[in-house]
This record gives structure tokens, C-alpha cells and sequence, in this order.
């Protein structure tokens, strides 16, 4: 059962843990090497993870000491940011992922105030990644009244998730 719950919380967020660590190290190879180790601690102390709480958080502080040690290592190399650097790389890209998200969730909202033929558009040419002529002859509809639809919509979107963002005054 523990297992599966890692895998389970890992996987959601392994994308969001690795642009972290790439973040501060900007070296895909050591962010790589950077998340195994620290998939290999986060596995050993997950029993110190509290559930219910923020598997995110837990597992970025895991990755940040991982990159403490990866900058001790190089600093006896002579390579290294100062550790103020580092901690600021971490909390802007902390903030960075919060916006993300927020644009992220407002879009999934954004995308459910779509009409049904605009959504199931979007979902042809987005979710199953097809062309605008393999979406043509989905629907019988030309390319050009395609693409404009396309376009009419990215911009309606766009427009719904800059207006509903929070912190932002809606119009």
C-alpha cells in the first residue's frame, strides 16, 4: 500500500520536481542524476511524508538538499553558485510554479465555458494531437474554416485565463 501511494504522489509530480531541480542547476544531466537521488531518499523517508499534506513541497525540500550536497561536491571542484543564489533560484522557481498552476487551473475552468463544438474541436486537434486536415475530415469542415476556429478559440481562451487569474480584477 505504501508503495503504491509513492508511485502514485511520485508520478504526479515527477514532471513538476525535475523543472525544479533543472531550475537551479540548469544542467539537464545533473538535474537528471539529481532526481534519481532524490527519488532514491524521498523512497527511503517516505515514511516521514505526512499524508494529506503537500507531496510537492515535501519532495522539493528533499531535492533542495540534494542540491546542497551536489554544490558542496562542486564547490571542492570550484564550481558553484553561493548558497543565497541557490535559495533564491529555489523560491523564484517556487513562485514561478504557483503561477503556473493558477494559469493551469483557470484554463481547465476557461475550457469548460467553451461551446460543445468549440471543445470537442479543441479536444480533436489537442488531444489527439492531429493535423488540421486529419480534423477535416473528421468533421467534413474545410481547412481554412478549421484553422480559423482554431485560432478564434486560442484566442478566446488566452483572453478567459488573463482575465480570471487571481489577482487579477474581473472584467
Amino acid at each position: 500500500m505504501l508503495a503504491h501511494q509513492f508511485c502514485e504522489l511520485y508520478n504526479q509530480h515527477r514532471q513538476s520536481l525535475f523543472a525544479y531541480l533543472y531550475s537551479l542547476v540548469t544542467d539537464r544531466v545533473t538535474a537528471e542524476d539529481l532526481l534519481q537521488e532524490t527519488s532514491l531518499v524521498m523512497w527511503r523517508e517516505f515514511d516521514q511524508f505526512e499524508p494529506g499534506t503537500n507531496f510537492l513541497a515535501w519532495a522539493r525540500q528533499v531535492a533542495f538538499n540534494r542540491v546542497r550536497e551536489c554544490r558542496r561536491r562542486r564547490q571542492r571542484e570550484g564550481m558553484v553558485f553561493s548558497e543565497e543564489v541557490v535559495r533564491q533560484l529555489a523560491d523564484e522557481r517556487a513562485k514561478m510554479d504557483r503561477h503556473l498552476q493558477d494559469r493551469w487551473d483557470q484554463f481547465q475552468q476557461c475550457l469548460t465555458k467553451l461551446r460543445d463544438q468549440d471543445a470537442e474541436l479543441i479536444d480533436l486537434y489537442y488531444a489527439n494531437d492531429a493535423t488540421a486536415e486529419e480534423v477535416c475530415q473528421q468533421t467534413g469542415r474545410g481547412i481554412h474554416a478549421i484553422r480559423k476556429a482554431i485560432k478564434r478559440i486560442r484566442r478566446s481562451l488566452f483572453e478567459c485565463v488573463g482575465r480570471n487569474l487571481p489577482g487579477r480584477a474581473s472584467s
